[in-house]
């Protein structure tokens, strides 16, 4: 059973690299065109050859609560796509980025072999890495929006692994901790505001997630509430404070001749008179559309159309929702988004495995989605929700936990 698991696994784990590995193979072809269908090729090849070598009764967890999500996923976009005319998104997008993830969530994984295998995609990006973090910007050094976001399901991986798992590491997984550690450099130093955010996320929820001594995740309740108060507290105090508190710490690093880019974009966005980058204008028009179409929506990934151009997204995962397919029909979507958020953080029952892949999706699509991107086009989103409805993963912690205590007992016994 365990070896079967190798496929799933790696299929997830290149799912959520796919930013990343297209980035890199379109620098090594020196083309863009055509990279999404190439992805379908290796892909359709893994599902075809595990669907014969798996045993469905016990690889296959066919949820009940699963396939009614399915079955209202598929109508919404079937619906959707007959019934309104313009939508940006293609069958051959939603398949890669949405379908294809909610079918292989069905079988069960190994939490850290998604890890493992992500790590060693990151290693992809070494020979062109030059190439790969290429500056956008005339004005200050910075790398683009795409290749931060590209980038950190690499770091984030490598992070959890090295912080829940890395006992069990060898030589080649501690060069990629190394790695990723100029990964996450780069983003820190050249990165936008939004991948910088969802770090943060991400320290926060490692810190709710301590790891005992005997390798299990303890939740402390207290903790808990007491970081989620504290972060709603100063984000508050951020927000009705940020062009001054952005102002002082970019002088306070221009004084040490250190620039970081998000900082310096931040400040050039003040002195242009409009911080949020357009979004205060987008989401008007986002407010408008959603009372003009309360109960339906707009369309799937319309907003485009619907601006004539402007927009290409909502850059909101609760407003894109809203807009898209209305109120009502968004109401089972979101009641499950809001039991991600509580499973991820308040569900104090669930084993080592389960929180790690949980921490990694979640830190990889909520964030975002609430500040940049669309969730139509987010594999980690349809990942996450399908975790959060069923969590088809092996708990083989303490068996290899175990058998590599026996293993040390056994060396020092023959020493």
């Amino acid at each position: 059973m365990e070896k079967r698991n190798y496929i799933p696994s790696f299929l997830i784990a290149y799912l959520i690299s796919i930013g990343g590995i297209n980035q890199v193979v379109g620098i090594v072809l020196k083309k863009s065109d055509g990279i999404m269908m190439m992805n379908l090729v290796p892909v359709a090849a893994l599902l075809f050859l595990h669907f014969f070598i798996s045993d469905k009764k016990q690889d296959l967890n066919l949820n009940k609560k699963a396939l009614l999500f399915v079955y209202y996923i598929v109508s919404i976009i079937v619906i959707h796509k007959y019934a309104y005319r313009y939508t940006t998104i293609s069958y051959t997008e939603l398949l890669v980025y949405c379908f294809i993830p909610i079918y292989v969530s069905f079988y069960k994984i190994d939490a850290e072999k998604v890890l493992k295998y992500m790590m060693l995609f990151s290693m992809l990006v070494i020979p062109i890495s030059n190439e790969f973090f290429k500056g956008v910007s005339a004005h200050y050094e910075t790398i683009g929006m795409s290749t931060s976001y590209n980038v950190l399901p690499f770091v984030i991986a490598a992070a959890i692994h090295f912080i829940y798992y890395r006992k069990r590491a060898g030589s080649w997984l501690w060069l990629c901790y190394g790695i990723n550690t100029y990964y996450l450099l780069k983003v820190i130093y050249l990165g936008n505001r939004g991948p910088i955010i969802t770090l943060i996320v991400f320290a926060l929820l490692v810190i709710m997630h301590k790891q005992n001594p005997d390798g299990t995740i303890r939740k402390s309740p207290g903790k808990t509430m007491f970081i989620t108060l504290s972060v709603g507290v100063i984000s508050i105090l951020v927000i009705n404070n940020i062009e001054s508190i952005v102002l002082a710490v970019h002088g306070w690093l221009k004084s040490m001749n250190i620039e970081v880019a998000f900082i310096t974009k931040s400040v050039a966005k003040i002195n242009q008179g409009d911080l949020s980058n357009g979004r205060s204008k987008l989401f008007n028009f986002v407010i408008q559309g959603i009372k003009d179409n309360f109960l339906v929506g707009n369309g799937i990934a319309s907003i485009l159309y619907k601006s004539f151009g402007r927009y290409s997204y909502p850059h909101n995962l609760f407003l894109q929702m809203w807009y898209d397919v209305g109120i009502i029909v968004s109401l089972p979507l979101l009641w499950l988004v809001g039991k991600s958020v509580r499973k991820t953080m308040f569900d104090y029952s669930i084993n080592k495995e389960t929180v790690t892949m949980l921490m990694l999706l979640f830190t990889l699509s909520i964030p975002r989605l609430c500040y940049s991107s669309e969730f139509w086009r987010t594999t980690t989103f349809w990942f996450l929700i399908m975790f959060t409805v069923s969590p088809n993963i092996y708990s083989n912690f303490k068996e290899n936990e175990e058998s590599v205590s026996n293993k040390e007992n056994l060396e020092e016994g023959n020493l």
